[in-house]
């Protein structure tokens, strides 16, 4: 995975690459972009498969995200801002962006964002979908927003995590399993809750059994505690 960082800030920049180096995973760190006019030529010659922009930042914009789309057929969109307010994130999606995080997360979730985003995923870290609820903003009416996020229905990273819960596996063992960190995994159990409306994990497994993502058999069976 090849990503490029768009970003006037060179201290945040220096704090993510050394991050995604540690990474186990496997990323190619291109560099990082200081203007726009730099950020299109570096898109052009390097190919990357993610871009990691701050579009709030001096130099960039939120229109920038259909022109890199242009610029790299295929490429992926991750915005990395400060940025609270629920309506400049939703014009961020509106544009393309394929993820959100904000920089006041930690490290280890904004790497995995980059993975998630990178492979052809979601991700929306738990602040940014908080700021987009607490303004009362209808998803739903979100023309180029992808239907596997933000409450219409659980992204595929989701589905994975809800699948582990119900077998019965705890979030240290849901964080080896998927190979994220266990911030990451709150994360997504959190997002999970809030999406389906409930607030325990009786009721997260009940979800799943429906959905027949596990074999209600495992439930019906089990051996009892009682002897």
């Amino acid at each position: 995975m090849r990503v490029l960082f768009a970003d006037s800030n060179q201290l945040i920049a220096c704090g993510l690459q050394a991050a995604l180096a540690a990474d186990p995973r496997g990323v190619e760190f291109l560099g990082t972009c200081e203007t726009g006019e730099n950020l299109r030529a570096r898109v052009k010659m390097d190919q990357p498969d993610i871009v990691v922009l701050d579009f709030a930042a001096e130099g960039f914009s939120i229109g920038m995200i259909p022109q890199l789309k242009k610029w790299r057929k295929g490429l992926r969109v991750l915005a990395l801002t400060f940025e609270r307010t629920g309506m400049t994130i939703v014009d961020a999606l509106r544009a393309g962006a394929d993820g959100f995080v904000k920089k006041d997360c930690s490290l280890d979730e904004i790497v995995d964002a980059v993975h998630e985003v990178g492979l052809g995923g979601k991700f929306f870290c738990s602040k940014i979908i908080k700021a987009i609820r607490r303004e009362g903003i209808d998803m739903e009416s979100l023309e180029t927003v992808d239907d596997s996020c933000l409450g219409i229905r659980l992204s595929k990273r989701e589905l994975e995590v809800l699948r582990l819960i119900a077998d019965g596996y705890t979030n240290p063992q849901i964080s080896k399993c998927l190979f994220v960190s266990p911030h990451t995994v709150t994360t997504h159990r959190k997002n999970i809750l809030g999406k389906l409306g409930v607030n325990n994990t009786a009721s997260l497994v009940m979800y799943a059994v429906k959905q027949g993502l596990v074999c209600p058999n495992k439930f019906l069976f089990a051996p009892s505690s009682e002897g």
